[in-house]
């Protein structure tokens, strides 16, 4: 069947229409005629793969990773236009959401550097005929496999890495690894390897061992494995961590820790951040989902009191590290869900909170909280446009939406991070 590509929606279908029915497939430009196959047909819409571009547009271009359809499904984009397109496809958001209280035209803040910016790469490690390989799950399906050779998203460094560590995984025949994570710090140019599998014997680590031979080329800080029954982490080589700098603060985190990977939009977010929320040392503020502390230590010197809430043990471990290791004394940790600690906030008081919630946005026990006791700003970093159009359509009836400000964390994939500045109504 042929089809005319209409346009690409959130989160990077390709929308077109045949005879009145919507038709989402994979793979196409507007303007783009393709040839397409149905693979799932619906009431109100079919699902289709593109089979073949018949007038490709002139944003088209070749794909650098041959993978790019399961990390990053814009590298067929133009980057240019792949910022022209996340800017629509917010604005569509956000007015069908917002309505009148949409703001006007949300600009996005391009990525300087939109190759090699991922300092995490997170990857399966499958074997063949007695050979390891790297691989990503196949969309949607998490017992199929496509191999990975390199990707062009993550740095220059990781990929280096990870092709000699292959070598040796396979030179030593270093079984019973499932996964593989690396991540790096630029500013401190250290590696940190993270193996992932399940230990079926002690001689296992005297062969993981052998890894530590990547030290002598890399500025490995350190190697540990993982036990994904017992949950256990067992140190190889080095330290369970990686150290950054941001901000002229110090970091550290460990392999699964939640931290940004684009370090250059990373500082961007930042400094809008800092503009746009009324930095007082008499006032209070609280950073909710705060991780290892990032936003709470990088604005501690600019109020008075900072309340830092954090559910996993593994990053309150890193937060306690970070306060002590920058010399902080006016952050006050609470560990505990969010949703329990909101239903104090009238205790507290606080007069700007930060929230950088999971994907799936702010729960309504969380919003309906903040409408109830609201605080003076509030600060919303989202990593899904839906989930904030969602949160910002219950939060607006308390509160204004004073700006908001998106940025490319992620080029070459479909994903949008937001910042959303709100005050309080009067």
């Amino acid at each position: 069947m042929k089809i005319r590509i209409e346009k690409i929606i959130y989160p990077g279908k390709s929308l077109a229409r045949n005879n009145g029915k919507i038709i989402f497939t994979n793979h196409g430009l507007a303007g783009e005629e393709v040839e397409i196959n149905i693979i799932k047909e619906k009431k109100d819409y079919a699902e289709a793969i593109t089979t073949k571009v018949i007038t490709p547009s002139e944003y088209r271009i070749d794909p650098r990773c041959g993978h790019h359809e399961i990390c990053s499904k814009y590298q067929y984009i133009k980057y240019s236009q792949q910022i022209i397109i996340k800017q629509q496809q917010l604005n569509e958001i956000f007015s069908r959401s917002l309505k009148e209280q949409s703001p006007p035209s949300i600009q996005i803040k391009p990525c300087p550097s939109y190759w090699h910016y991922r300092n995490k790469i997170h990857l399966q490690l499958k074997w063949n005929d007695g050979i390891a390989y790297y691989a990503y799950h196949k969309n949607k399906k998490h017992d199929q496999f496509t191999q990975i050779d390199e990707c062009m998203l993550g740095s220059k460094q990781i990929n280096n890495l990870l092709k000699k560590a292959i070598d040796i995984i396979n030179e030593n025949k270093i079984s019973n690894i499932e996964e593989i994570i690396i991540r790096e710090s630029k500013n401190r140019n250290q590696l940190l390897i993270c193996l992932l599998g399940y230990r079926k014997n002690s001689s296992l680590f005297e062969r993981i061992k052998e890894l530590t031979l990547l030290s002598k080329n890399f500025p490995i800080s350190g190697i540990i494995y993982l036990d994904k029954k017992t949950k256990k982490e067992h140190i190889i080589f080095g330290e369970n961590h990686i150290e950054d700098i941001i901000d002229s603060k110090k970091f550290y985190y460990g392999a699964n820790s939640f931290f940004q990977i684009n370090q250059n939009m990373l500082d961007q977010l930042i400094i809008d951040l800092k503009k746009h929320i009324p930095l007082d040392k008499q006032k209070k503020i609280i950073d909710l989902y705060c991780g290892v502390g990032l936003f709470a230590i990088i604005l501690s010197g600019e109020f008075k009191n900072v309340f830092a809430v954090e559910s996993s043990p593994k990053n309150i471990f890193f937060l306690k590290k970070n306060i002590k290791d920058n010399k902080i004394n006016n952050i006050r940790i609470n560990q505990g869900d969010c949703e329990k600690w909101i239903l104090n906030l009238n205790q507290h008081k606080p007069d700007i909170l930060i929230v950088d919630p999971p994907r799936r946005g702010l729960t309504n026990i969380i919003i309906n909280q903040l409408i109830k006791t609201p605080p003076e700003f509030i600060a919303y970093i989202s990593c899904d446009p839906m989930t904030l159009a969602r949160d910002l359509k219950k939060l607006l009836n308390a509160y204004k939406l004073e700006h908001i400000i998106a940025y490319d964390f992620f080029p070459q994939t479909s994903h949008i991070e937001t910042l959303a500045i709100l005050k309080r109504n009067t």
